[in-house]
């Protein structure tokens, strides 16, 4: 008949045993990981430095200039967040009712562009707008930089603007497919929260199963060899 030390540790392992089905049982069936979620964030574009001279460069940089949202699911295979990159993109110097084209291209597989383009010397001395514009169906979109171009009086030769082109065609490619990798930290440059997908299958809990009941196991029988030592009539 076992020893009242031995019935004690069997009780013990027999509870530490069921602890660890019932919190591999959570880990596994628990409540289901919440649905993927991204917001679209729309598209921007920027200019430094903001204070020039007629002739200086400046750069002028895009982000999130997609041709769709996908924010509650369901994206076509192969698209990102913002759908595909925008293509025809179109930079130009908006001042009073003029506008001069300074640079044409694509945005590149992250949804962005980067571009430098010089001041032309026949816009007038004070601010300009810089507005970047693309073609989504059958309608154009226009964003304008937060903060505007601020020209000096300086006196330049009066040459007009050459379009820039910019983007991986410009560049001797070919627009290549979405990245699915994190851009500067982020997931699609275009989310601002944070997204995944709905096929992965739970390695990771079942993983955290296994570590569980191993532990707890390993547990058990160092407390049995432990009673053995102490009742050697066990």
């Amino acid at each position: 008949m076992p020893s009242p030390a031995l019935r004690i540790a069997l009780r013990t392992a027999f509870a530490v045993a069921l602890v660890a089905v019932v919190a591999s049982f959570g880990l596994v069936v628990g409540p289901p990981a919440p649905p993927a979620s991204a917001s679209c964030a729309g598209p921007s574009v920027e200019v430094t430095p903001t204070r020039v001279d007629r002739g200086d460069l400046v750069t002028i940089t895009g982000e999130a200039w997609g041709t769709d949202c996908y924010d509650t699911g369901g994206r076509p295979k192969g698209q990102g967040v913002l759908g595909v990159p925008a293509t025809e993109i179109v930079v130009s110097f908006r001042q009073a009712d003029r506008d001069v084209v300074v640079a044409k291209g694509d945005a590149d597989r992250r949804y962005r562009f980067r571009v430098r383009v010089r001041v032309p010397g026949d816009v007038l001395p004070g601010t300009l707008d810089v507005v970047a514009s693309a073609r989504t169906g059958p309608d154009r979109y226009e964003v304008t930089a937060p903060e505007p171009l601020h020209l000096s009086q300086a006196a330049v030769p009066d040459r007009p603007a050459k379009p820039v082109p910019f983007g991986p065609r410009a560049e001797g490619g070919q627009q290549t497919p979405v990245s699915t990798a994190p851009a500067g930290g982020s997931t699609d440059p275009g989310a601002s929260a944070t997204t995944g997908s709905d096929d992965d299958p739970p390695y990771l809990f079942i993983g955290a199963t296994v570590v569980v009941a191993l532990v707890l196991a390993v547990g058990s029988l160092r407390t049995l060899r432990r009673i053995r030592r102490r009742d050697p009539l066990t």
